[in-house]
């Protein structure tokens, strides 16, 4: 089977500056039994990863990058299209290639809309063969906001790979948290608690990973809560390298998003050896399990008074650390994802001849099969 896949403008399919999409991306197609078949289509970068097929377009408008695209895809002739993420790219293709199977690959939740913008949302779902969801809750929440959608849906849990987080290092003293500095991820709240529990434990030290949000408040609320807090650093957006270091000398990590529909820094600290304390919001529960520290209300006085308990219990650090190493090595390596992916490409191209393997399953799908599934 021939694979085109399309990446949405944005995106870095290298590895200096790496989305979590490119990273999912690639890390499925390496594990994929159709990787020799499969093409990646991304916008122009210095330097692409290493090892896969890459076509790229020139950055352009929306229109003028559907156009580029649709001429590589047609110089490519796939049995399948798969759109990461950009539902109108989607749509675009499958009304210029009806004869190809394409589906979306949603890796956040699917907005929702009314009236006229509802009425063509529809129209771009509906000429989609399938559409695959990074969790339950992403699934769950679309079959209620679009429930007319004829398109076949699919759950495809994320994963990571082993050998990236399964590297020997020295844990530190060190509390680590990853995203962007915006409302929705609750940084504010973790700097707050960071900054009340810092100057009481000297031995320990904290690191703020991500890029500062366009949210003039935040920013703000953000530096006044750092400012002058000693052992609190705030890195900026660091490389896939590099935030994979941190994590893995961490022995806290910390998640306080309000909204997720998988939680990718919270399987990341639990793959790389943390204890997890974090919130339990969307597809974050599906990942997290019960082997984290929860959250209820993510505000600082929580986050606090969980931080110094864990601080002051080495040995149930060490067992929530553990714990969330072997859950994630149970149901979320790479190596499940690509099984799924790799299910779910086979049921739509076989679909399309009459012929399906016979991948389908029910809601209850357990983890501990596979990851993957079909509504």
């Amino acid at each position: 089977m021939k694979i085109a896949i399309i990446m949405p403008r944005g995106m870095r399919f290298g590895p200096e500056s790496a989305t979590s999409i490119d990273l999912c991306v690639r890390d499925a197609v390496a594990e994929s039994k159709f990787r020799a078949s499969t093409t990646i289509i991304c916008e122009e970068i210095d330097r692409p990863f290493d090892g896969f097929k890459i076509l790229t377009y020139e950055r352009a408008s929306k229109l003028r990058r559907i156009r580029q695209v649709a001429r590589i895809v047609r110089s490519i002739a796939p049995d399948l299209i798969v759109v990461q993420q950009h539902l109108p790219t989607a749509s675009a293709l499958a009304w210029q290639f009806p004869d190809c199977q394409v589906m979306l690959h949603k890796h956040n939740f699917v907005a929702t809309t009314t009236g006229l913008r509802r009425y063509r949302r529809y129209l771009e779902l509906n000429r989609l063969a399938g559409i695959t969801f990074v969790s339950q809750a992403g699934l769950d929440r679309f079959a209620i906001d679009y429930p007319n959608c004829q398109a076949a849906k699919f759950v495809a849990l994320n994963g990571l790979p082993v050998e990236d987080w399964g590297q020997s290092i020295d844990k530190i003293n060190q509390i680590v948290a990853v995203g962007r500095i915006e409302s929705r991820k609750g940084m504010v709240e973790i700097a707050d608690a960071l900054a009340r529990v810092l100057p009481d434990y000297p031995e320990w030290n904290a690191k703020i990973i991500g890029s500062m949000s366009d949210e003039e408040e935040t920013k703000e609320a953000f530096d006044n809560a750092i400012q002058g807090v000693d052992r609190l650093h705030r890195t900026g957006a660091l490389s896939h390298k590099e935030v994979v270091s941190a994590v893995c000398s961490s022995k806290i990590a910390v998640v306080n998003s309000r909204e997720e529909a998988f939680g990718r820094v919270a399987l990341e600290g639990m793959a790389g050896g943390a204890a997890l304390v974090t919130t339990r919001v969307g597809g974050l529960r599906e990942v997290v399990g019960d082997v984290c520290v929860p959250l209820e209300d993510g505000s600082p006085e929580e986050i606090e008074k969980n931080l110094r308990a864990l601080i002051a219990d080495p040995t149930r650090r060490e067992q929530l650390a553990a714990a969330g190493r072997a859950r994630f090595q149970d149901n979320f390596t790479i190596k499940h994802t690509a099984s799924s992916l790799d299910a779910v490409y086979d049921e739509l191209f076989h679909a399309r001849s009459g012929s399906s393997p016979g991948f389908a399953a029910t809601r209850e799908h357990s983890m501990s099969e596979s990851s993957s599934y079909r509504a």
